[in-house]
């Protein structure tokens, strides 16, 4: 169904996705929760880190993907994310003299 603009007009009838099943989405948050968390224990602290970091983008995916309904949204609702995102990580990647620490040799 489109409007007299030509913007389709999404229908109840025929745009009805059903219901996700938040509860194993739920079961798998905690599996990769208990597996950042073991992380510690299994590798090194740079290798640790760095899984941590990676489970903690694989949550984030599975949240705005289920969670905020963006499975269900048009291409551009995702390129709008991934533009966010982009911005954020070159707005970190400015930060990063102001963020990491300097020894007090260095700065006098």
């Amino acid at each position: 169904m489109e409007d007299t603009l030509g913007v389709v007009i999404p229908d109840p009838k025929t745009d009805y996705h059903g219901h996700l099943n938040y509860g194993k989405i739920y079961v798998w948050l905690l599996i990769l929760f208990a597996v950042s968390l073991t992380s510690a224990f299994l590798f090194s602290h740079v290798a640790a880190i760095a899984t941590v970091f990676v489970i903690a983008i694989i949550q984030a995916g599975l949240i705005a993907r289920n969670f905020m309904h963006l499975k269900f949204e048009p291409v551009l609702i995702w390129i709008i994310a991934i533009a966010a995102v982009f911005c954020l990580v070159m707005f970190l990647y400015g930060m990063y003299i102001d963020i990491t620490p300097v020894t007090r040799e260095i700065a006098k």
